[in-house]
């Protein structure tokens, strides 16, 4: 297998355990403890007054409303996210390489005070942040899919 597809494939597995994780109930939010996030950088669908797709920008991702106000997410649109008791998984979409999006996603985290144990996993106890980045297209380098799973415990 190609380095490339089982890149890809990685990140496929990725994504699809993060959306698993989420399967179950969805934990309350207490007022307040909602983290400010950048709001995604570009909403493709046009104008309007609505939310969503093709009328303004979506609301937050609800698994980024339940983040631990002490774990920072890069300021990259979310596209999908899942939740479950003690773990936030997210997709989004950022300009740039893939291997130079890890970069930057790993000094992001560095910075806020995570430790690394190798390219695509820091932690800072009692969390654990995994992340994978893929091109999304071989033939276009200029844009990547970034998942990134928060674990606690």
């Amino acid at each position: 297998m190609s380095t490339s597809r089982a890149r890809h494939l990685l990140a496929a597995v990725t994504v699809v355990g993060m959306l698993a994780a989420g399967c179950g109930s969805t934990p309350a939010v207490a007022a307040g403890s909602v983290p400010k996030l950048a709001a995604p950088a570009d909403d493709t669908g046009g104008g309007g007054s609505g939310a969503g797709r093709h009328g303004g920008r979506a609301p937050v991702a609800p698994a980024a409303a339940s983040l631990p106000v002490d774990v920072p997410l890069p300021a990259y649109g979310i596209q999908s996210s899942s939740l479950s008791p003690g773990r936030w998984g997210f997709l989004m979409s950022t300009h740039g390489q893939a291997d130079q999006v890890l970069a930057s996603i790993t000094a992001f985290y560095i910075s806020a005070g995570f430790t690394a144990v190798n390219s695509a996993s820091l932690t800072r106890a009692p969390y654990t942040v995994s992340i994978t980045a893929e091109n999304h297209d071989h033939t276009d380098t200029t844009a990547a899919s970034v998942s990134i799973l928060v674990t606690s415990g």
